[in-house]
């Protein structure tokens, strides 16, 4: 081994990192191709000494499973429970990939009864790494590696391949001459299923394994790595990298990168292109021109927009803790093209070892405001837009242990780091792993089309390759602009190639739609109309002013001419908390929905119709009347619970089958008025009597039916009050008033309960000399 200064190497170790589990955005219709799996073929290039080999397993569901490495006879059972982290560790110093250009069986097999996710830890003191398991169903047969280059200091860029199936032969051309494998020229080998193979270059700097193409007849696992980077040459410590590179049907074309925190003279970037004359551009500016597995790199200190014109893999690196003289030391980060942003995840830091750890979010700037960390609402102020690009980054802080980032409908990007002395992790915080390089076409339909408002629109996007063969899992994005933003959304394509998404129209007018993979889209139109007469509430203005009425189910749009027969007026968008500011007369329906209460509040209120599940609230110096020529049943009228108080009830209803029925509890001020119509007390109401006036029953020229109970209030001081009540030819008080009976009923007491009795009351009455607080009353007749 060459000797080095351990001052290059880290001081710490990464001692445990759980890997997220990402789900499924709930707009999606499909789940997208990611991380999570039930079969995975794994390995580790070698570290710079023998590590401590560990994978962390996690699922959404119960589940049971094997670790196992046929070419050693080692196997260990593992079980997951939803929430924890189960940990296997492996046997140390036997299977790491440390000889070159030589076919091993150290492949580790991985399977389960249920989706997990995996990940792979390499921990050596002062050289740790680790790196996202991808399982064996979205693995490929097109590669090019990506780690980083030698630097005279550790010279040992990597990589490591295991087979996945018997009889796969690998091609691989090598970018520098390594052993006998020479430099451009393309060489064959052929692996078993679980056979690994290890290509590591030691020569001087800057020989780099980087662009190394790598092709195979069946699908096939590759890990880019080095066994201690310095990034960039010439400044230190070293570092071990690793990471489980996708096949290059799942790079992308436009990417958005966000600083890492704490760093003051950025970040270094690599772009490797999968196809010649690959043109890349860093903000609107093209920096290179690639042909396949050539790359740039470059230093990115600002939050940057990323394109290509054909599909690149972009790395973040943090750079050696010298370069900028913070706590900190190198990593590699693959970061997501935003056609495989996800669109929610749940990560986790290191358990312990760091001291500063954080997590960058790129989301659309739509989503600004609704994102949230751990359930907590993500500040729209920590976020920065980032030029034109419709995205905004932010750098939040984050504690140790588990988090999770959710809370919008559109998909966003996240990713995890942290630091401390001379040690680092970086990873992208979960992603999907679609074909997205092989997406030539999208057609949307139904291209136009029209429909009213509160109704449902599906649309469906087909996503083909250049062959017009479907694609599965394929992120499709929704936008769209007019009448209704607010109802973007996604969703993945299903083994047909078609990605649905359906959204509710609340606004009339005309939406703009484009669905999009990447920057292929298609385009749409949707043509949302008014119902006829129907108006809603806007969230502020007098209800009785056809100004704070509109069409749409905001409240926006043409307004209502006035509040007459044959419209509808939906209360809406105050919270279920309507007030009166004057006296309102709607000859039309007025729905008032459940859960909602209007309020009078001392102003005459007038109805022909209302609908809803929602109550009034009256008081003692409110008015309802309830009136209309059409006949019919006004139905129940139902107060909110304390606020079954008017001054005055008006019944004005003709027409066939003309009636109303009391609900709730109601109790009358001033005067109870039957004009026309038959009013159902349902042995609801009450005619009040206080100190400033009794109730009254105007001439009654409709029908009353049902018990009412009838007040009269005494004075203090006042010996007695003149009752009475009117009577009919030989009817007694009892039968035509308390009781409704007539001379020959069987029957004296049809209404058990109704009578007249004084109240308990004090001796400053007068007149009723129980002690305040007794149950009993002076007098009863019943």
């Amino acid at each position: 081994m060459k000797q080095f200064n351990s001052s290059f190497l880290k001081n710490a170790f990464l001692a445990f990192l759980t890997l997220l589990f990402v789900f499924a955005a709930p707009a999606a219709k499909a789940q997208a191709p990611d991380s999570k799996g039930t079969d995975f073929w794994l390995t580790f290039p070698g570290n710079l000494s023998p590590g401590a080999l560990t994978f962390f397993i996690s699922g959404d569901e119960n589940t049971t499973g094997t670790v196992s490495v046929p070419g050693t006879g080692f196997s260990v059972n593992f079980t997951v429970v939803p929430g924890a982290v189960t940990s296997v560790a492996l046997p140390t110093g036997s299977l790491e990939l440390n000889s070159s250009d030589l076919i091993e069986k150290k492949g580790i097999h991985i399977v389960s009864g249920k989706e997990v996710t995996v990940y792979g830890l390499n921990r050596y003191q002062y050289t740790t790494d680790a790196y996202l398991a991808i399982p064996t169903d979205i693995l490929g047969t097109s590669y090019i590696n990506l780690g980083y280059k030698n630097t005279n200091v550790v010279n040992s860029t990597q990589f490591g391949i295991v087979a996945t199936q018997n009889a796969t032969n690998v091609t691989i051309t090598p970018t520098v001459t390594t052993g006998t494998r020479t430099a451009g020229v393309p060489y064959t080998i052929t692996l078993n299923q679980g056979e690994t193979y290890l290509l590591r270059n030691t020569s001087a700097a800057p020989a780099d394994l980087s662009g190394t193409i790598i092709t195979s007849t069946k699908p096939i696992a590759v890990f880019g790595s080095m066994q201690c980077a310095n990034i960039p040459q010439g400044f230190v410590a070293c570092d071990h990298i690793v990471e489980q590179l996708p096949p290059t049907t799942a790079w992308g074309k436009n990417f958005i990168s966000v600083p890492l925190k704490t760093r003051t003279k950025g970040d270094t970037f690599r772009f490797l292109a999968s196809a010649n004359n690959t043109t890349v551009e860093v903000n609107g500016s093209i920096v290179a021109t690639l042909n396949k597995g050539e790359f740039f790199e470059t230093v990115l200190a600002t939050s940057s927009q990323i394109k290509s014109n054909n599909p690149i893999l972009v790395s973040q690196y943090s750079n050696s803790s010298s370069y900028d003289n913070v706590t900190s030391d190198p990593f590699m980060m693959l970061i997501t093209p935003y056609e495989q942003y996800l669109g929610n995840y749940t990560f986790s830091t290191p358990a312990s070892g760091f001291s500063g750890n954080y997590v960058n979010v790129v989301a659309p700037t739509a989503a600004v405001g609704a994102l949230k960390l751990d359930g907590v609402t993500i500040p729209a102020a920590s976020f920065t837009p980032i030029g034109s690009t419709g995205f905004s980054g932010a750098q939040v802080d984050i504690a140790l242990g588990s988090h999770t980032l959710n809370g919008s409908n559109l998909p966003f990007g996240i990713f995890v780091y942290g630091y401390d002395s001379y040690d680092s992790y970086g990873y992208p915080g979960g992603m999907s792993l679609a074909p997205v390089a092989s997406v030539t076409t999208v057609t949307v339909a139904p291209a136009t089309g029209t429909g009213a408002i509160g109704t449902q629109h599906c649309l469906q996007a087909t996503v083909k390759d250049q062959n017009g063969n479907p694609l599965t899992g394929i992120r499709v994005d929704f936008t769209i602009s007019g009448a209704n933003p607010g109802s973007t959304g996604f969703a993945n394509t299903n083994s047909s190639g078609v990605a649905q998404y359906c959204y509710t129209g609340a606004n009339a007018g005309t939406d703009n739609i484009v669905a999009s993979v990447g920057t292929i889209t298609a385009n749409a139109q949707f043509v949302w109309t008014a119902e006829p007469n129907t108006y809603y509430s806007k969230p502020t203005g007098d209800l009785h002013n056809v100004l704070s009425w509109g069409v749409n189910p905001d409240g926006s749009g043409t307004q209502p001419a006035d509040f007459g027969a044959g419209k509808t007026f939906n209360l809406a968008n105050r919270s279920g908390n309507y007030i009166m500011t004057g006296n309102w007369t709607v000859l039309g329906t007025l729905v008032n929905p459940s859960g909602s209460q209007l309020k009078i509040n001392g102003y005459t209120l007038s109805l022909t119709t209302l609908t809803g599940a929602g109550t009034l609230t009256g008081s003692t110096t409110s008015s309802l009347i309830i009136a209309g020529t059409g006949g019919g049943n006004f139905g129940n009228i139902n107060f909110t619970s304390g606020g079954g108080m008017l001054k005055a009830f008006t019944l004005n209803r003709s027409g066939t089958g003309a009636a109303a029925t009391i609900g709730t509890a109601l109790g009358v001020y001033d005067v109870l008025t039957i004009t026309s119509g038959a009013l159902n007390t349902g042995g609801k109401l009450t005619l009040k009597s206080t100190a400033t006036g009794t109730a009254r029953v105007a001439p009654v020229s409709g029908t009353i039916s049902g018990n009412v109970t009838v007040e009269r209030y005494i004075p203090a001081r006042r010996a007695w009050r003149l009752m009475n009540a009117p009577v009919s030819g030989t009817q007694t008080v009892n039968q035509a008033w308390q009781e409704g009976v007539t001379t020959a009923s069987p029957n004296p007491n049809p209404a058990p309960g109704y009578g007249t009795y004084v109240t308990v009351g004090s001796v400053a009455n007068g007149f009723d000399q129980n002690i305040l607080g007794q149950s009993t009353s002076s007098l009863k007749s019943f």
